[in-house]
């Protein structure tokens, strides 16, 4: 069962969706991926519960607490969950992907998060190099 979901954030031909009632931050963290605008943190649900595909594609890694599907020319590198899917699988975006775990980066006070990242094919798993995320944000008054 898919999910309702909305457009969060893009790079080239790629959008990055979230739950209709997620919350998510660009700029929360120090990581390197967050300093250059590359990444999406996308907070929803809780431990152990359901965590949904952020995009439309084949998976091409699942492994501990990380899943890596193909769109494209890209790929999108999705960490914080553990994952329930298999390598060669299709998937769209808000079907399940994997559960919300707490892990060593987590300071007692974080929500579930996964964390989104638009990436290169040849590499995709190291903590740079990342691809400019454009956020899809309607402003409202503060």
């Amino acid at each position: 069962m898919a999910f309702k979901m909305r457009k969060i954030a893009g790079h080239s031909d790629i959008d990055i969706y979230a739950p209709q009632n997620s919350r998510f931050s660009f700029l929360k963290s120090p990581y390197a991926a967050h300093q250059a605008d590359s990444a999406v943190d996308i907070y929803y649900g809780c431990f152990g519960g359901t965590a949904l595909s952020p995009v439309d594609g084949k998976i091409i890694d699942s492994k501990e607490y990380l899943v890596a599907i193909s769109q494209g020319k890209h790929v999108i590198k999705i960490i914080h969950i553990k994952p329930d899917v298999r390598i060669g699988e299709e998937v769209s975006r808000g079907e399940r992907i994997g559960t919300f775990i707490k892990n060593g980066y987590f300071i007692f006070w974080n929500d579930p998060v996964m964390h989104v990242e638009a990436r290169n094919p040849g590499d995709y798993l190291r903590a740079s190099n990342n691809l400019q995320l454009t956020p899809n944000i309607e402003w409202g008054s503060l």
